[in-house]
């Protein structure tokens, strides 16, 4: 006797439909992606207060400051937690150095603003190491209220500086949070604040301690990086296992993530202008990235109410500070520009200045050492501290003439850690020629270098103490005479004596 046509159709039914009961809800539930913001920011550089910047069409308006800046993270967390979704908060270092609080506070008035703001996990940035490794580790130790993440940096004992990772459960989703900080920072800061300190690659660091964070199971695995896009470029293609490079010190604002290998890589610009946001939708079986969405928000005040309570702190901090460095001391005719192709006028005033005080053959100043371009108008101290705000004292010392070729060969071969501006001396390069052959006609003071003659070079320590990575010479043959005043105090001084600049230099260099 045959089964019907209707039997036959409830029994395939019911073959589809029972292996469904032994599914459990649990892996179910997992298939669903999980939603995770990532809030980030990097280099703030001690940005307390608003700054003014330029818009496409010529106009200013005011971006930042910390208490604008907690407004436009508050507003990024308030839309997570009214849909739900889990986020970080990450920062990814240099919150000290670039406005005179953090100097007078040796970086303690950043602490205690983060502490406000309470991130999930922050970076150590190079600027950190500022005031003294060891003002840091007590600032690590016993002020700051919130995780400090460096997987490559190591006292003299060889402990880890810092917390190598952390772990964040955020219901399912369990994130691990890995810090890096430049691996050169012997060519970034004083050789006597990081005396002692052993510092790994980033190579080194990650198999480390990625081999650890495995066993914890992670989600996702974030790296907190103050290394630089290129740096960071680099070491997706080299770690494919990393999901997420937050990054900081190359300052430069990524409108949208870079998607490099298996891995995608965000920053945020600098100073607090922008506050960086990644939406992602995370696969918890399979611990991969689904979908992502990145941008920046720009912090402008007109759109944001700043927090009561920060703004007071800041304005109770900023206070004294004001008072001291609100004094005009000059007028500046034309814009000051701190690099503009390897010419700046700015370098060029202050490299003179430098010659003339030490009455030396050649003044020096390095595009590093100065960090913001100013606005034809008043000059006031704060002006003058902001350009200069490490207080590298002033030195001087002896090269030969064909020591002061080698320099300038390494420098335009691109060999240097730093390029730097010279007052004093003029020559020309060759674009065209090889590598170490490039520089011609050079000229001190007008009459052509005698290679055999020892000139006095001006300079600030930070170049005196770095001869070899910026130009490729041997430190230990070239001592130092001190002269016991700031870079800071002498350019002060410098305006106060001619009371207007004129903005104006002349090109000491040929052919670029």
């Amino acid at each position: 006797m045959g089964i019907s046509t209707n039997i036959l159709a409830m029994i395939f039914r019911l073959c589809i439909f029972l292996p469904l009961l032994f599914i459990s809800p649990g892996h179910i539930e997992a298939q669903v992606p999980v939603k995770l913001k990532i809030i980030h920011w990097n280099d703030f550089h001690a940005q307390n207060q608003p700054m003014s910047v330029k818009g496409v069409n010529g106009s200013r308006y005011n971006v930042g400051g910390f208490a604008y800046f907690k407004s436009a993270i508050d507003s990024l967390k308030y839309v997570a937690q009214s849909k739900q979704e889990a986020f970080l908060e990450l920062d990814a270092g240099d919150n000290f150095q670039g406005t005179p609080i953090s100097g007078v506070t040796r970086g303690e008035s950043q602490i205690e603003l983060l502490n406000l703001l309470h991130p999930d996990a922050v970076a150590l940035g190079n600027h950190e190491f500022d005031y003294g490794w060891e003002n840091l580790d007590s600032l690590i130790r016993f002020e700051a209220r919130f995780d400090i993440v460096n997987a490559n940096i190591y006292h003299p004992d060889h402990s880890s500086f810092a917390k190598p990772y952390i772990i964040r459960q955020l219901g399912k989703l369990r994130v691990a949070i890995i810090g890096l900080t430049v691996e050169h920072l012997n060519n970034l800061t004083l050789p006597e604040r990081i005396r002692g300190l052993q510092i790994a690659t980033y190579e080194e660091s990650l198999r480390t301690y990625l081999k650890e964070i495995k066993k914890e199971k992670p989600s996702l695995i974030v790296v907190l990086s103050h290394i630089g896009v290129d740096a960071d470029r680099r070491l997706a293609n080299e770690f494919p296992q990393v999901n997420i490079f937050v990054g900081g010190h190359s300052h430069t604002p990524l409108k949208a993530p870079i998607k490099e290998n298996y891995s995608l890589i965000v920053q945020a610009g600098s100073r607090g202008q922008f506050v960086g946001e990644l939406e992602l939708e995370i696969d918890l079986t399979g611990d991969s990235v689904l979908s992502y969405e990145g941008k920046l928000i720009e912090t402008k005040n007109e759109i944001f109410k700043p927090d009561s309570a920060i703004l007071r702190r800041v304005e109770e901090l900023e206070a004294p500070v004001t008072a001291k460095y609100a004094e005009t001391i000059g007028v500046l005719k034309k814009d000051w520009h701190v690099n503009d192709g390897r010419q700046s006028n700015l370098a060029a005033f202050e490299s003179m200045v430098f010659r003339t005080r030490l009455s030396s053959d050649i003044g020096v100043i390095n595009y590093g050492g100065l960090r913001k371009s100013l606005r034809a108008g008043n000059i006031t101290m704060r002006d003058i501290y902001e350009i200069n705000p490490f207080e590298n004292e002033l030195v001087s010392f002896d090269l030969r003439g064909d020591e002061v070729e080698h320099a300038l060969e390494w420098m335009f071969d691109g060999k240097g850690s730093e390029f730097c501006e010279f007052s004093g001396l003029t020559c020309s390069v060759d674009t065209s020629a090889k590598p170490g052959n490039r520089i011609q006609n050079i000229r001190i003071d007008g009459t052509p270098m005698d290679p055999t003659k020892t000139y006095s070079i001006a300079t600030n320590i930070f170049v005196g103490s770095h001869l070899s990575s910026i130009f490729g010479l041997n430190d230990s043959t070239h001592p130092l005479r001190q002269s016991g005043v700031t870079d800071f105090d002498l350019i002060v001084e410098a305006i106060r004596k001619y009371k207007e600049i004129s903005g104006d230099s002349e090109s000491w260099v040929k052919g670029l």
